[in-house]
């Protein structure tokens, strides 16, 4: 037979105290802006959006492993070399 984890009963009696969040009134329509939800009534700067239009092309591609770029910008930030810089990547 095969056991099943039961996660909410490893949990400690505060967490399990606790209730999911409901969210409220939800308004529709473009005449609302929705503060809560972090929702902007102004569009976004010229420059944020040339610096999105720039980086779109490389939403295809998968971001360097080593981080050279990243760990070179982080050095030279803070005064250590490239190889003092280190990075994890995300286990999934």
């Amino acid at each position: 037979m095969k056991k099943t984890f039961d996660a909410s009963s490893r949990a400690l009696p505060h967490i399990q105290d606790l209730h999911a969040y409901v969210p409220g009134e939800q308004p529709q329509g473009e005449a609302w802006v929705k503060l809560n939800t972090n929702e902007n009534p102004y569009p976004p700067s010229p420059k944020v959006t040339d610096a999105v239009a720039l980086e779109v092309q490389n939403l295809r591609k998968y971001p360097e492993p080593t981080s050279v770029k990243l760990r070179a910008l982080i050095g030279s930030r803070y005064g250590l070399g490239q190889s003092e810089c280190h990075h994890r990547q995300r286990l999934r």
